[in-house]
């Protein structure tokens, strides 16, 4: 009896887990207060509910905390100085704006480090979702067929949103569902408020698509082709998992280029090269008697037909957009860099101890000079390592990157080492080689769905990153 309830609970939390990942980018991306408690609320029943099964007995897999102890230790060591960031310490390294805001209202305010506490008690909720969230995926992702159905999921989820959004588009619909108005009507952002952002989640559901596509085909192409002709073959080929994922991969990429987001398109087409050079160049260097390495270079010959023709037709259709915005702005942004420069103006006065996550906002009204319209509202510095520096302050949001390079590095090694489910690895690369390029000059990963959806990436990658024998 125990048993079978160890068992329920533990099934329960990784359902819990696949209806955060499909329904975060439903409310604005979870880029709202309220999704963010909500997601916050599944995460943590779902911790509890796998808590508990961990006591009543064994799990039926698991991944030692010895090996993922480097990132977690890190990364909780940069949310306790967060907290020690937004506590009312009144400490010779309280932020000036907590003096001013005294004077303002006359009336006693203890000091913090941080500039805005609303602002980092709310950036600390949503971190520490995000902790919760990857130890959770990294027990499940052990299993590589539960690795491999978080993907499904989140393919399947992303496709979805990619067709609700060519419907909007289509219809030129100007509100976001029933939750206010669309802020761009010619490009497409499903339910996403930014295309930059909507280009983001919908370039991860396509690098994801594009490494299941080549998983399936490989396995239909090596054991189960039809000798009976070539339209057996083709028919096979369509009405297999093959013919799904192919559909969805050309849903996710034509909405990807319709979004008109230029460093979107772009960094999604280099992961997606990146993918497709780094499965075949780790195919063919571990070729077996039975597999000749010619049958794999067709098989990426094929792919790369696909992903050629598929972009070509679909770029026709929504390149004008993105030719238009080459031609009047090119790749660069005036105003981004008046930006940029502020916030190394800012990062210059609190190197060592920042200004809280979360507190761009506030102090860059602080800062800001002609140069910056009025018109326009920056409540995101438009470079996510910039934030990142400047809410942490430098030591500890290195600290914090450090932890995505221990992941990278664990899926390099995981792929010169393992013989199996090698796709995981290159899918958790591409997509930290997506996101890591975009955040150089968007936010797309302060936005909560697109967050979830890398993390879903990253962890099927660093949970496959050892074998079998070594986990246990």
């Amino acid at each position: 009896m125990t048993f079978q309830i160890s068992r329920f609970l533990f099934h329960t939390s990784f359902f819990l887990l696949a209806v955060v990942i499909v329904t975060s980018p439903l409310l604005l991306g979870s880029n709202r207060s309220l999704p963010w408690l909500f997601n916050a609320g599944l995460v943590g029943c779902a911790f509890a509910f796998w808590g508990m099964s961990r006591l009543l007995s064994s799990p039926p897999f698991a991944l030692p905390a010895r090996r993922v102890a480097y990132p977690f230790l890190v990364v909780l060591l940069c949310l306790l100085w967060a907290i020690i960031q937004w506590l009312p310490l009144d400490t010779p390294f309280s932020n000036p704006i907590w003096d001013y805001a005294q004077t303002l209202l006359k009336q006693d305010l203890a000091g913090r480090i941080t500039a805005s506490s609303s602002l980092t008690a709310l950036s600390l909720l949503r971190i520490t979702t995000y902790v919760l969230f990857t130890w959770l995926l990294l027990q499940y992702c052990v299993s590589s067929n539960k690795a491999f159905q978080l993907l499904v999921i989140f393919v399947l989820t992303s496709s979805a949103y990619a067709l609700y959004g060519l419907w909007a588009l289509t219809q030129g619909h100007d509100t976001i569902l029933w939750m206010g108005e669309r802020p761009n009507v010619t490009s497409l952002s499903a339910t996403f408020v930014n295309r930059n952002n909507a280009a983001t989640y919908f370039g991860l559901g396509s690098v994801a698509c594009l490494m299941l596509l080549y998983q399936s085909y490989r396995q239909l192409f090596t054991y189960g082709r039809p000798r009976q002709g070539l339209s057996d073959w083709v028919t096979s080929l369509l009405a297999s998992r093959v013919g799904g994922f192919l559909i969805c991969f050309v849903l996710l990429l034509g909405s990807t280029l319709l979004t008109n987001s230029r460093a979107g398109i772009l960094v999604t087409l280099i992961a997606l090269g990146f993918a497709l050079i780094a499965i075949t160049m780790v195919t063919q260097s571990k070729q077996s008697a039975k597999q000749p390495p010619r049958r794999f270079t067709r098989i990426f010959l094929n792919l790369f037909a696909i992903l050629a023709i598929a972009a070509f037709v679909i770029f026709e259709l929504s390149g004008a957009g993105v030719e238009q915005r080459l031609f009047q702005s090119g790749m660069g942004d005036i105003n981004r860099w008046n930006v940029y420069r502020i916030c190394l103006q800012i990062l210059g006065d609190y190197p060592w101890t920042g200004i809280g996550l979360g507190g761009f906002p506030i102090m860059f009204e602080l800062y800001k000079d002609e140069t910056i319209s009025n018109a326009l509202v920056w409540d995101k510095a438009h470079n996510s390592y910039l934030e990142l520096f400047l809410g942490l302050g430098i030591p500890f949001a290195l600290l914090f990157l450090s932890a995505f390079v221990w992941a990278v590095l664990r899926c390099i090694q995981g792929l010169i080492t393992r013989q199996r489910h090698r796709y995981f690895l290159v899918i958790a690369l591409a997509a930290t080689l997506l996101v890591g390029l975009h955040a150089l000059v968007d936010f797309s990963m302060e936005i909560q769905a697109v967050v979830l959806a890398y993390l879903v990436l990253l962890c099927a990658g660093v949970g496959q990153s050892w074998s079998s024998r070594s986990r246990r």
